[in-house]
């Protein structure tokens, strides 16, 4: 199962059903493929390394298309919520040192127009996204998740109904995979 490809088929499979409910604001898969293509594409296009994309925001379907253009142009991303002190997002910054910080204003305005470059996919062992934890000293430590940890994970979450009750909540993981694989 390629997680990405799985979504990207809802996409085509059905456009206009909707991939993201954040208050008044709906995402189709249709607009989630336009859209995070269109960043992929920026993304490449502009940066011709591999660092990490920051994503700040809260909720919003602007995050789900960042999560998605930064993985579908080979680059893990950083997902950073807006109720983190400044201080730890300060921090997580310093330490991931990604190529860009994305609000959601970044990505409605980045995400607007149509790809001009095919974007790159993220392969089963690049980076997926980098989770910061604290651990026991309280101080950011970033957690790489690679696309086939992910793929693996998701399966037996998928298969597994009693782990759902398990789950905290992870702005990256769960905001993509789990609410966008099965449809």
């Amino acid at each position: 199962m390629n997680l990405i490809e799985q979504i990207d088929h809802w996409a085509l499979a059905a456009p206009n059903a909707i991939a993201h409910i954040s208050g008044d604001k709906r995402l189709t898969y249709g607009e989630l493929r336009r859209r995070s293509d269109a960043l992929a594409a920026h993304l490449t296009k502009r940066f011709g390394n591999r660092s990490p994309i920051a994503v700040l925001g809260h909720l919003d379907p602007e995050m789900l298309i960042a999560f998605l253009g930064a993985v579908k142009s080979r680059r893990p991303y950083v997902p950073l919520d807006t109720v983190l002190p400044q201080q730890r997002i300060d921090k997580i910054l310093a330490i991931s040192r990604p190529a860009l910080l994305l609000m959601p204003e970044d990505v409605t305005e980045l995400s607007s127009s149509a790809p001009l470059v095919p974007a790159t996919r993220v392969q089963r062992d690049d980076p997926f996204y980098i989770l910061f934890t604290s651990g026991s000293t309280g101080e950011p430590k970033g957690v790489i998740i690679t696309l086939g940890c992910l793929e693996h994970f998701v399966a037996w979450m998928l298969g597994e109904p009693r782990a759902w009750k398990f789950r905290r909540y992870d702005v990256g993981f769960y905001a993509i995979v789990c609410t966008n694989v099965p449809g």
